[in-house]
Order: structure tokens, then C-alpha cells, then sequence
């Protein structure tokens, strides 16, 4: 309980207050592939990002009909340590601290940070892959430790200053047929603008970084989901799966930019039709019109070249021609995607019919995969934001 003039008693319950939290995020560092943790791969920041997110605080006053309003800024602090035995190597997980959340109660500070801690590790995880030259053993998904998180908390000073001293200036607003007296404290934002550094795999500016991290288009995030949840110690068939249902994502949202043209005319499907319905075994009309609609229906979405070069297509137009980065190289072209597509058809459906063609290793798969998202997500990074 607080006592305030005239001796009213204030539930403490009823008071506002600012809420601090350090969440470390962890990520898994060793080959994915060994049984025997001899090799690491960490990745440090060569300086701490720091961004402030608006929030506006309103609170109706207890026992008035008064309004506390305040624009807060809760400041996030993304920042990594040092090697507890080599200073030049960096800590092997990162930390994120985020101030000055302004709430009830420490439940209602969970609700508000979870969103910013996933698309935080969501973003490290992305940038952890890009850098990566050995994505075929290293794979890692950054987590938030949320069993080590450090929580403070304290009275929220401002709304309790006002309810010790409610005669401030006050303007009136009407809502819904009521009158309200709304409290304006002015606050002063503070903006640090820093970048990212990996310091294993080279720099990665901050304005990337909060590209993504701060990313509204529906599309592009779920791409980042999808891509988010193939990382870590997932089973090597789903993380083929998830990487794969982008690639499904992208031929569908540019079918119409995929090269193909149709195969026939209408004209063309209307006589291939017609013998086909001169059939001796199809003199039941039902059957007739039934088969009349299934075979103008297929022969109309039949195109001049297949699934494998329409997805190349797609990828030669996002500028996505070959890949190369440290050692590993290959080539966007039918061959490759091929692979990918018949392993797909294989996993999805037990498809047994192409025997004979060449066979992709599907940790092999997963890995060109990976280089592949990634430039497909990049290219949609930037064309929102230019």
C-alpha cells in the first residue's frame, strides 16, 4: 500500500510500473552432423545495436475522470560478450535487454517483448546462415533462454507523481459521451544508430538488420518463418520441407512470370476435343460433358516447358544465376533444380516413377536449398523498402 495526500490509499496494484528485461539468446554451435563436439561455430557483433520502439502509455486515473497519457520509448539493447577464456573470440549466445516497458504487472511485460525477441532471433538466425561457409555442418536456430532471463521492475514514476498531484494542466476530450481530462508529459526519444559485425563471417550493416527485424510485408515474413524454422536440430526431411514450401511460395506468387507460354490455343483444344469425344465409348452425354470439361480444363493449363524451367525462369529473373560462396558452387539451371524437384515429388508423394533419374543426398538438398532461400529472400528485402 502507498499513502498519498489526504491520506487515500492506493492499491499498489493500481500503479503502473516499468518493467526491465535481459533475455539471453542461445543458439546451437556445433557440427550438426558429428557425434563428437570437436568444432564450434560462433559469430559475434563488433557493435552493440540499440533501437527504440514508440509506445503510448494511457491509464485511467482512479477515482477521476482523468486520463494519465505519456508517449514512452522502450529501448531494445542487442549486444554479445566475450569468451570467458579468450577475449578476442566472442560468447558463444547473445543478449538482448529491453527497458523501460511500461506495464501492470510481469505477465503483461511477457506479452509485449515476445513478438521483438522472435523476429530478433529470427533476423540473428537469418544473418547467422548468410554468413555461414559451412551450411551443410553448421545450421544454427537462435533461441531465446527464456529460463535465464533477468527480470527488474519499479513503480512507474510518472503516473505515481500524478495521482500524488492531480491539479496539473489538463485538456478535455469527450469519448463515447464521456468527458475525459487527458495529462500530456512531453518525453525526448533517443535514437542510437550503430551497425552489425560478424565477426567470423564479415560485417552486416544495421539498416539490414532492422529491415528485417521491423519487416510488415505478410509475404516476406512468412518466408522468414519458413526459413527460421528449417535452422537448428530440426529433422533434415522437414528442414527440406519448410525451405522447399518457399520455393512452392515463390512459383506461385510469379506464375505469371515464369517464362511458360500455353501450349495450345483454344482452337487447337477445341479440335483435340472434338476427336476426343468421337470416341464410340463415350455415347452417354453425361460422360461426354464430363470429359469434355476435365480435357479442356488440362489441355488449357498445359504449358511449353515444365516445373524445372519454370522455377529457373523465376530465379534467372531475381537474378539468382549461380551460387558461390566459400568453396561451394553450383549452377541455377534445370539440372539442379530438377534434383531438388524429384526429390520433393519422392519425399511428398513415394514417387517411384523416375528411376532412373539422377538422385540429389538430401542433406546435399537442404543445403542448396538454404543458399537459394536466401538470396530469394534478400531479393524481396529490398524492392519493399526502396
Amino acid at each position: 500500500m502507498i499513502c498519498v495526500e489526504k491520506c487515500e490509499v492506493i492499491n499498489i496494484k493500481d500503479l503502473l510500473h516499468t518493467y526491465n528485461v535481459t533475455v539471453p539468446l542461445r543458439y546451437y554451435t556445433y557440427d550438426l552432423h558429428s557425434k563428437e563436439k570437436d568444432s564450434e561455430y560462433v559469430m559475434g557483433l563488433k557493435q552493440d545495436v540499440n533501437w527504440d520502439v514508440e509506445r503510448a502509455v494511457k491509464e485511467p486515473i482512479p477515482d477521476t475522470n482523468q486520463v494519465f497519457k505519456k508517449d514512452e520509448f522502450v529501448h531494445i539493447h542487442l549486444f554479445c560478450g566475450k569468451d570467458l577464456e579468450h577475449e578476442e573470440i566472442p560468447a558463444d549466445f547473445f543478449n538482448v535487454e529491453i527497458t523501460n516497458i511500461v506495464v501492470h504487472d510481469q505477465d503483461e511485460a511477457r506479452d509485449f517483448v515476445k513478438p521483438y525477441l522472435y523476429r530478433i532471433c529470427r533476423t540473428l538466425s537469418f544473418f547467422l546462415s548468410q554468413h555461414n561457409c559451412n551450411k551443410h555442418s553448421y545450421q544454427p536456430r537462435v533461441e531465446t533462454d527464456v529460463e535465464h532471463a533477468i527480470w527488474e521492475n519499479s513503480v512507474y514514476e510518472p503516473f505515481e507523481q500524478v495521482l500524488h498531484k492531480q491539479e496539473d494542466t489538463v485538456e478535455t476530450t469527450w469519448v463515447n459521451g464521456k468527458k475525459y481530462q487527458i495529462i500530456t508529459i512531453e518525453s525526448a526519444p533517443i535514437i542510437i544508430s550503430t551497425s552489425v559485425y560478424s565477426k567470423i563471417y564479415g560485417k552486416m550493416p544495421m539498416d539490414d538488420f532492422l529491415l528485417y527485424v521491423d519487416c510488415s510485408d505478410t509475404d516476406l515474413n512468412y518466408m522468414l518463418d519458413e526459413f527460421y524454422l528449417a535452422l537448428g536440430q530440426e529433422n533434415r526431411y522437414s528442414k527440406f520441407f519448410h525451405l522447399f514450401s518457399i520455393i512452392e511460395f515463390i512459383e506461385k506468387r510469379y506464375e505469371d512470370n515464369n517464362g511458360a507460354s500455353k501450349l495450345f490455343d483454344s482452337e487447337e483444344i477445341d479440335v483435340i476435343v472434338k476427336a476426343a469425344l468421337d470416341s464410340p465409348v463415350l455415347v452417354d452425354k453425361e460422360k461426354r460433358d464430363r470429359v469434355r470439361g476435365a480435357l479442356k480444363q488440362i489441355l488449357g493449363n498445359l504449358t511449353d516447358i515444365g516445373r524445372k524451367e519454370k522455377l529457373v525462369h523465376i530465379l534467372h529473373e531475381m537474378g539468382i544465376y549461380k551460387i558461390e560462396n566459400c568453396g561451394t558452387e553450383f549452377e541455377i539451371d534445370s539440372k539442379t533444380i530438377g534434383q531438388i524437384i524429384n526429390l520433393r515429388n519422392k519425399c511428398y508423394h513415394a514417387d517411384r516413377k523416375n528411376k532412373e533419374e539422377t538422385k540429389i543426398d538430401i542433406d546435399l538438398a537442404v543445403t542448396q536449398l538454404m543458399y537459394i532461400c536466401e538470396w530469394v529472400i534478400a531479393a524481396q528485402v529490398k524492392p519493399i523498402h526502396q
